[in-house]
C-alpha cells in the first residue's frame, strides 16, 4: 500500500529508494498467501537476510532467500513466503544502496542521517472490500454482496483450460457461460477486449465479475487513490455491457488507450466497486446507466481525466471533456467513497428523472466544467415534449477540491442543482475560490432549445421543485453560491442553515442565459428571485 515516501508512519523508513524511486519493499498476494520481495534488479543494491510481519500483536521474522549471499547480505533481490495472520499486516525488511560513494542504509531521509528498518503494509486480495450497504430493500443491503458464495472459475484473455486454478485459467467467454448465481468470474491480469455480462445472478445470490488483484488498493481524501502495479491489473481495452441483473464488478482497470468504459443496461441491482476509470476523450462516458434501473452503487472507484487545459479540438471552449458518472431513468442510486480527479464536463451527472439518489463521502478534485450536475433536462428536442423531473438527491460528507483555476476550460462550478423536487446539500467541505461552488439553474440551453416553437419551453417541468437545503458545510477560499431564479414561483425555497466559513453569495431573478424569450412559456416560470431562509451561516446573501 506504500508507493509514496510520504505515507510511511513515522520512526520508519519508506519502502521506495530516495535516489532512484524504485519500490524495494513489495509483496504478492493469493488469498491469504503473500511473497514478499525485497530489494530490486541493481548490483548496487544489497538486502539483510531478515524480514518481519506482524500478527497483530508482536513481530515474527522471515528469512529471506536469493543468489550470491555474502554473510548476511544478500545482492539485488531476496524473497520469502509467508500466510497473512489477518487481511492486512505489516512487513519490515532492511536495504543498502551504494549512493555517492558511500553506502545508504534504512535511510528515513535522503539526506540518510537516520537509519530504520523500511516498512510495507500489505492487504490481501479479498482484504480491501470496502463497508458498503445501499438503500432499504436493496438486494446488497448488508454483507452478502462482498464475497462470493459459489464457486470461483478463473478466466484469462488467452485461457484455455477449465477454470478450476489460476494455473488453469479458462477464456473469459468460457467463465461466463459456466458461471451461475453466487458464482465469482475472477479475471487474471492481462488486457481484454469489450464483452457483455448477459447471465447475472439473483438477490440471494449475485454474480461476481472481478480482478484478481483489485485496480484500486486506497482511495485517498486528495481526489487520487493508490492503484495495482499495472501488470497485475485485469485491464479493460473495449466496453463492458452488463445486461444482466444482480452484478458485481469488482476490481477491474479501464484503459484510456483502449477507451474501456462500463455501462449498465439491465434493470436492478449492481455495484461497482475498485475499478479505475481513465478519460483522455471528448464527449466520452466511463459509467453510463442507459435503462431503467433501481439499486446501483459506485464504491470506491477512481476517475481521472488525463486531458490537459488544451480542451478538446472538437469545442476547446466548451469543456466538452467527458463524463463520469452518468445516470438516466436511476432509482436508489448510491455513489459513496469515489474519487474523481481532473478535467470532466461533468464528474456525476444526473440526466433526467431519476430518484432517491445517495452521493456520499467522495472526493471532486478539479472537475472541470460541473463537478455534480443534479437534475439536468433530457437532450434534444424532448428536453421540452417531456417532464424530466428528478425526484430526492442527498449530498453529504464530500470534498470539492477547486484545481486548474488557471485552465481553459475549469468554469468551477461545484454543485448544479436544475430539475430536481428535493435537495440535502449537507457536511460538505469546499476548499478553494470556487466561481460556483454551490448554483441553482433551472432547464438547459442552446441547441435544439433555440429553434423551439414560441412559448413551447417550460423551463421548469410540470412536477414543481419544492426545496434546497444548504446546511452545515465548511466553505475554504471564500467560494461564490450563485441562486437565480424562482422556479414556478412560491413554494419553491432555498434554505441556508449552519454554514461555517466565508462565502460570496448572491440571490437573483431567473436568467433566461442566452434562451430567446419569446420561446418560454412563462405561465410555467416565475421571473422572481427565490425564497431565501437563513439562520447561522458565516456569510450572509446579497441580492442583485
Amino acid at each position: 500500500e506504500y508507493t509514496r515516501a510520504s505515507q510511511t508512519p513515522a520512526g520508519y523508513a519508506p519502502p521506495i529508494s530516495w535516489y532512484t524511486n524504485a519500490l524495494l519493499l513489495s509483496a504478492d498476494c493469493t488469498g491469504t498467501q503473500a511473497t514478499l520481495t525485497v530489494g530490486d534488479s541493481r548490483p548496487t543494491t544489497y538486502v539483510y537476510d531478515t524480514a518481519y510481519y506482524h500478527t497483530g500483536t508482536s513481530w515474527v521474522p522471515l528469512t529471506l532467500t536469493g543468489t550470491g549471499k555474502q554473510g548476511r547480505w544478500i545482492p539485488r533481490k531476496a524473497t520469502a513466503s509467508f500466510t497473512l495472520p489477518q487481511p492486512a499486516t505489516y512487513v519490515a525488511a532492511y536495504t543498502c544502496e551504494w549512493q555517492g560513494n558511500t553506502w545508504r542504509c534504512g535511510c528515513t531521509t535522503p539526506a540518510c542521517t537516520q537509519r530504520a528498518w523500511q516498512l510495507q503494509r500489505v492487504r490481501g486480495e479479498e482484504a480491501a472490500a470496502p463497508d458498503f450497504s445501499v438503500s432499504s430493500g436493496s438486494a446488497f443491503s448488508g454483507s452478502q454482496w462482498k464475497s462470493e458464495m459459489g464457486t470461483r472459475i478463473y478466466a484469462a484473455p488467452a485461457g484455455r483450460g477449465s477454470g478450476a486454478s489460476p494455473q488453469s485459467p479458462a477464456s473469459l467467454s468460457a467463465a461466463l457461460q459456466k458461471a451461475r448465481p453466487g458464482d465469482a468470474v475472477v479475471l487474471l491480469p492481462g488486457r481484454y477486449e469489450g464483452f457483455t455480462v448477459s447471465r447475472g445472478g439473483t438477490a440471494e445470490k449475485p454474480l461476481f465479475l472481478k480482478a484478481q488483484y483489485p485496480a484500486v488498493t486506497r482511495i485517498l481524501r486528495d481526489g487520487t487513490a493508490q492503484t495495482a502495479p499495472p501488470a497485475r491489473q485485469s485491464r479493460l481495452m473495449g466496453t463492458l455491457s452488463v445486461a444482466a441483473n444482480f452484478v458485481v464488478v469488482d476490481g477491474l482497470a479501464t484503459t484510456p488507450e483502449g477507451k474501456g468504459r462500463i455501462n449498465i443496461e439491465k434493470e436492478r441491482h449492481h455495484v461497482l466497486v475498485r475499478n479505475t476509470f481513465f478519460n483522455e476523450a471528448c464527449v466520452s462516458i466511463s459509467s453510463k446507466i442507459s435503462t431503467r434501473t433501481s439499486f446501483i452503487g459506485y464504491v470506491n472507484n477512481y476517475w481521472q481525466s488525463l486531458l490537459s487545459d488544451e480542451g478538446c479540438d472538437a469545442a476547446p471552449e466548451d469543456t466538452r471533456m467527458g463524463y463520469g458518472i452518468a445516470a438516466f431513468d436511476t432509482d436508489d442510486l448510491e455513489i459513496k467513497g469515489n474519487a474523481f480527479n481532473g478535467l470532466f464536463n461533468h464528474q456525476v451527472a444526473l440526466k433526467h428523472n431519476n430518484d432517491r439518489v445517495v452521493i456520499e463521502n467522495n472526493t471532486f478534485r478539479g472537475c472541470g466544467q460541473i463537478c455534480m450536475d443534479l437534475g439536468q433536462a433530457i437532450d434534444g428536442q424532448q428536453a421540452y415534449l417531456r417532464d424530466a423531473t428528478s425526484g430526492s438527491v442527498r449530498v453529504a460528507g464530500n470534498t470539492f477540491i477547486f484545481d486548474y483555476a488557471n485552465r481553459r476550460g475549469n468554469h468551477g462550478n461545484g454543485i448544479k442543482v436544475r430539475n430536481i423536487r428535493r435537495v440535502e446539500i449537507q457536511n460538505n467541505v469546499f476548499k478553494g475560490a470556487w466561481p460556483a461552488a454551490i448554483a441553482n439553474e433551472f432547464g438547459t440551453r442552446g441547441g435544439i432549445l433555440s429553434q423551439a416553437p414560441r412559448g413551447s419551453l417550460s423551463l421548469n417541468p410540470p412536477v414543481h421543485p419544492e426545496s434546497l437545503v444548504i446546511q452545515n458545510n465548511t466553505f475554504q477560499g471564500n467560494p461564490a453560491l450563485v441562486f437565480y431564479g424562482n422556479g414556478r414561483g412560491s413554494a419553491y425555497r432555498i434554505i441556508l442553515r449552519g454554514n461555517k466559513g466565508a462565502a460570496r453569495c448572491t440571490v437573483g431573478a431567473f436568467n433566461p442565459r442566452g434562451i430567446p424569450e419569446d420561446r418560454i412559456n412563462w405561465s410555467t416560470m416565475s421571473r422572481d428571485a427565490p425564497s431565501l431562509e437563513v439562520a447561522a451561516n458565516g456569510f450572509s446573501c446579497m441580492r442583485r
